[in-house]
């Protein structure tokens, strides 16, 4: 009788724990610390519904051995941990650092899948020889290891539909009233004047319709009650854009946080928790429009009456 030879799974269980373990560590530290232009929700929610992403990278990282056979796979990743690494060292905010992570979990993914594989195959393979007592260890894994996958595809489906907020730290979901109050404005009001909003619905407007925005460029607006001093932002700011002529809130800049972020090279984000937004109900602002969704979601359109901020302008000129 011809005897078979027992295949090991081409999976290295160690790696796998300690990869895992790793990246579980790291995703806590991030969370609490953050690490340059990364920031990551402190709510323990997010961070449960992550473990399963943790876990399959993990299982990826374990199974890149696969990629020898598999060239695409290589240079795939090979592709896409350069592109982290340069825009690691450049602080890039084109291509930001920590989406890498996602391109990295479609990949490793693949090789998961195929490490697996090769434990399930090995697990119902049968051997034509004496059995031997495997550790105690080995075996209990190889016993568990239908209810682990299973946990792991049942667990996967609970994040495949992320929520439209986002987590508390920085949101960048967009809601139907958002969409809303974003068609509003591209279909009637003037590209000539600067968007005063946060970076979700500002980065919207500009890249899509072309509506210059103020960004990180302007805080004053947000934070002071006073006309005065956000004066020179509604002008301009020094001209580093057009004369604000629009301001754009919702409900998650009123209820959750505003958060600004730098699109120069370092990208910083700046996160105001407190901020005056009972003033656009009075001058110099005018309610354009406000827009509500079922979901219980409003943004309201607000135009800037500049004229009524020359009062305050032709006094600190004769000051």
């Amino acid at each position: 009788m011809k005897k078979k030879h027992r295949v090991e799974p081409t999976i290295s269980y160690p790696l796998f724990v300690a990869s895992t373990v790793l990246m579980g560590v790291a995703l806590v530290i991030i969370g609490a610390y953050g690490i340059g232009p990364i920031n990551l929700s402190r709510n323990p929610k997010y961070l449960l519904l992550s473990i399963p992403t943790v876990v399959i990278m993990g299982l990826g990282v374990a199974g890149v051995k696969h990629m020898k056979r598999h060239p695409t796979l290589l240079g795939w990743t090979c592709a896409i941990l350069l592109s982290l690494l340069l825009t690691g060292l450049t602080w890039s905010r084109t291509l930001f650092p920590e989406r890498h992570m996602e391109y990295l979990v479609e990949v490793l993914s693949i090789s998961s899948a195929m490490g697996v594989w090769s434990v399930i195959k090995v697990y119902y393979q049968k051997e034509v020889r004496r059995p031997r007592i495997l550790p105690f260890g080995r075996r209990s894994l190889r016993r568990g290891l239908p209810v682990i996958v299973t946990l792991l595809i049942v667990s996967s489906g609970f994040i495949s539909s992320p929520d439209i907020i986002g987590g508390d730290v920085f949101s960048e979901g967009i809601s139907e009233a958002d969409f809303m109050a974003v068609q509003y404005m591209a279909g009637n009001l003037s590209k000539n004047y600067t968007v005063a909003t946060d970076h979700r619905l500002g980065t919207l407007l500009n890249t899509t319709y072309g509506f210059p925005c103020t960004f990180e460029r302007a805080r004053e607006i947000w934070v002071s009650d006073n006309l005065s001093k956000y004066l020179y932002e509604l002008e301009g700011n020094n001209s580093q854009y057009p004369p604000i002529g629009y301001v754009l809130i919702d409900d998650v800049m009123v209820n959750d946080s505003l958060v600004l972020v730098d699109n120069g090279p370092h990208g910083a984000v700046v996160v105001i928790d407190m901020w005056e937004h009972e003033k656009f109900s009075g001058e110099p602002f005018v309610l354009l429009e406000r827009f509500e969704s079922p979901d219980g979601h409003w943004a309201e359109v607000y135009a800037v009456n500049l004229t009524a901020t020359y009062p305050i302008r032709d006094r600190e000129c004769q000051l």
